[in-house]
């Protein structure tokens, strides 16, 4: 009896799981396909947790003994935890029996570089492979947290699958066998689904840096999401086994063998892929969606959408194609950085929709228009994928293109595939998106994610792609830091009965941490309501011109130094000064140039000032360069306390002695309402505010009133508030 009650208690509690996790996702807010696996928990029984507490590659010798485990955990190696337990099915150790059709949990107790050497002599990677229901959090990892080097992450014909907050990075020997050298890859041979990875940091693949594909015909591949990477510098000239030469690659989903019966329901999702020639990502087949990424100095191509064997359905919306050094130097017959679709016909079977895709030239990619400077078709004659080579990556349009478009103006029930509740952003936010999120560990890059994120910002970075393996000097050194984690006491439980178990809610709190959540502050744009125009030195009033355009909210109008009824025209340096109405801790601004078809004006070199007192400007807490484009330009330096900002343009990047802006942001820290620090916004938060409300004793830097006056001006008041109240239902949980 007492064994019958248990089995009807654990059985009780997989229901239980099941029915509520219904309506949640495995990261909450994240809405995509896939989003709802319960990864580790998916399982008929619950996970075993195994904690990685060695950087040492064990891959010759995966096993187990007793000592392993200690109140209810195993310790070892990566390549321990996710291959070796299952050696233990049916087994008893320290009186734990390891019950077949169980999860997995991988936690770390320590950071640093484990560096795969196990191999079979000539540098070939076999990688380490993950089983269906497994969770892999590298959030709980300490500080510099955790890097893959020469190991690649791999799971063939898996399900149920979370990987989180783990960098990979390759190099090695050309001899590498084709396949095995991208950080992270999941060849299907058979069904594979339900699998997200997000918050990963790819570089260096040498055949790309992510793979999600068909390899055969077997089986489906479908309800996957990836997103919050970095995947950058696809390595070139690497000699792969049946690859062509120059391999400089990033991403490839759905295959030779992928159609929209197949591969389905592929999402990808706020990431960065840069300084790569193509493959950003490539979709090949299938049915998929990429939303609001940002691609930057990539050599020859971007989103690459291809369809010359199978059906291809694609919603490309709210993307970002930036061009840098490395941009436009690949030949002068193909047009680098672009989209491009390349199908065959009859192109009937086809569904694209594009919506809200901005190009470096400034110009909307949307599907009314497919000739707009940014996006190339090449339709393949025939059925066999055998292009012109007279016509490679040309503009090719024919009369049955419109056959293929899929327009309208919103994506939820216009596009031809589409994630329910998805968060999309406008495609001039993602930028700050990007730097706000990508990555493993956006609270603490390493060198090579901060260089990536860096290129993106300013314009800069490598004007050719990498040759063979990148130096030495290239591989960020990491601290090996080790800790004891504090798991929650009852893991399995779910003691709020919110459908997450203790233990997904502890690894919830950490992934904010190392994401830049747990800080209780954000870095955002600062409502331009209250701004004002303190100063500006040339300003077009015929044209209707003025400065205060350039914080008005609106695109299409600008700021333009004077020209109409002036010869010559005022030359540099110009400026603008301005109040925002309140003090802020000012960590950032954005400028975007004019958005119409003209480059007059546009700043190339710049200096910028915050402070408290307009008679007192100070040293430039900024200063540089831009080149040009109409993509929105972001600037970062240290917080400082300041209600002024004062931006000086020094040049023009052709020379002319204008200045134009279309807007101006600046970003500031803005305070959690979790006043008191508790983990809940609340009443209690509420009776602070009571407290500071118009007190006598005014608020003085740096106790802000206990962190009650939002908006730091110096009193608690209406604003402050309206603030909270704002805040409040959102951050209660």
């Amino acid at each position: 009896m007492k064994k019958t009650l248990v089995l009807v208690i654990v059985a009780g509690m997989l229901s239980a799981w099941a029915t509520i996790a219904e309506s949640i996702t495995i990261i909450p807010g994240l809405e995509g396909f896939g989003t709802d696996t319960r990864a580790a928990y998916g399982a008929a029984n619950p996970p075993e947790i195994c904690i990685v507490d060695s950087l040492l590659d064990t891959t010759g010798n995966p096993s187990w003994d007793a000592s392993s485990y200690s109140v209810g955990v195993f310790k070892g190696t990566l390549i321990q935890c996710l291959e070796g337990l299952d050696t233990l099915n049916g087994e008893t150790i320290e009186g734990h029996v390891v019950l077949p059709n169980s999860g997995k949990i991988v936690l770390f107790e320590t950071s640093g570089t484990i560096k795969e050497i196990a191999n079979n002599g000539d540098g070939v990677s076999f990688g380490y492979k993950v089983g269906s229901y497994t969770t892999i959090a590298g959030q709980t990892s300490p500080n510099p947290g955790i890097l893959l080097r020469n190991v690649c992450i791999y799971g063939g014909s898996q399900h149920d699958i979370l990987i989180q907050h783990l960098r990979g990075r390759m190099d090695g020997p050309p001899s590498i066998a084709y396949g095995n050298h991208k950080s992270f890859q999941f060849p299907s041979s058979a069904d594979t689904y339900n699998i997200v990875v997000d918050h990963i940091s790819a570089a260096w693949g040498a055949d790309g840096n992510i793979g999600l594909y068909k390899d055969s015909a077997g089986g489906e591949l479908h309800d996957i999401t990836l997103s919050n990477c970095i995947m950058a510098e696809g390595r070139e000239n690497m000699g792969l086994i049946n690859e062509e030469a120059s391999n400089s690659k990033n991403c490839l989903y759905g295959g030779p063998s992928s159609n929209s019966d197949n591969t389905y329901n592929i999402l990808v999702y706020g990431n960065l892929f840069s300084n790569t020639k193509k493959r950003n990502p490539r979709v090949t087949h299938g049915a998929s969606a990429v939303v609001n990424n940002y691609l930057y100095n990539n050599a020859e191509l971007g989103i690459q959408l291809i369809g010359t064997d199978n059906i291809l359905i694609a919603s490309i919306v709210g993307n970002v194609q930036d061009g840098g050094p490395m941009s436009g130097t690949y030949s002068s017959d193909r047009m680098p950085n672009y989209m491009f679709g390349d199908w065959d016909e009859p192109l009937t079977q086809h569904r694209i929709y594009l919506f809200d895709n901005l190009a470096d030239s400034g110009a909307q990619i949307d599907s009314t228009d497919w000739l707009s400077p940014g996006f190339m078709v090449d339709i393949r004659p025939g059925s066999g994928g055998i292009e012109d080579p007279t016509n490679i990556y040309k503009d090719i349009i024919v009369d049955q293109t419109d056959y293929i478009k899929v327009t309208g103006e919103n994506p939820s029930t216009d596009a031809p595939i589409w994630p329910a509740n998805l968060t999309l952003m406008p495609s001039i936010a993602v930028k700050d998106y990007i730097i706000a999120n990508a990555g493993a560990y956006p609270a603490f890059r390493d060198s090579l994610d901060t260089r990536f994120i860096n290129e993106m910002i300013n314009g800069t970075g490598p004007s050719s792609r990498l040759q063979g393996s990148p130096s030495a000097d290239d591989w960020p050194v990491l601290a090996v830091n080790v800790i004891t984690l504090d798991i929650p006491s009852n893991p399995h439980g779910d003691d709020d009965a919110d459908g997450y178990t203790n233990l997904e809610e502890w690894l919830h709190g950490l992934a904010a941490e190392v994401e830049g959540g747990g800080s209780g502050v954000a870095q955002s744009p600062i409502n331009q309501t209250g701004w004002s125009l303190v100063y500006v030195n040339s300003e077009e009033t015929e044209q209707d011109s003025h400065a205060v355009n350039s914080f008005d909210g609106n695109l299409d109008t600008i700021w333009h130094t004077e020209w109409s009824l002036t010869d010559p025209d005022p030359c540099h340096p110009h400026e603008i000064q301005v109040d925002l109405g309140g003090f802020y801790d000012i960590c950032g601004f954005r400028y975007l140039s004019r958005q119409d078809e003209w480059l007059n004006g546009m700043i190339k070199d710049y200096e910028f000032y915050v402070s408290s007192d307009i008679a007192d400007w100070g040293a430039a807490v900024a200063s540089g360069t831009w080149t040009a484009g109409k993509i929105e330009k972001q600037v970062s330096f240290d917080c400082t306390l300041g209600r002024y900002v004062r931006l000086v343009a020094l040049s023009e990047v052709s020379g002319n002695p204008w200045t134009t802006m279309a807007e101006l942001n600046v970003l500031a820290v803005q305070p959690d309402s979790d006043i008191n620090n508790d983990g809940k916004v609340n009443i209690e938060d509420f009776a602070v505010i009571a407290t500071w409300w118009d007190n006598e004793n005014a608020c003085s830097s740096p106790d802000w009133c206990e962190g009650a006056d939002f908006d730091m001006s110096g009193t608690v008041d209406m604003l402050d508030f309206a603030y909270f109240a704002e805040n409040w239902l959102r951050q209660t949980w």
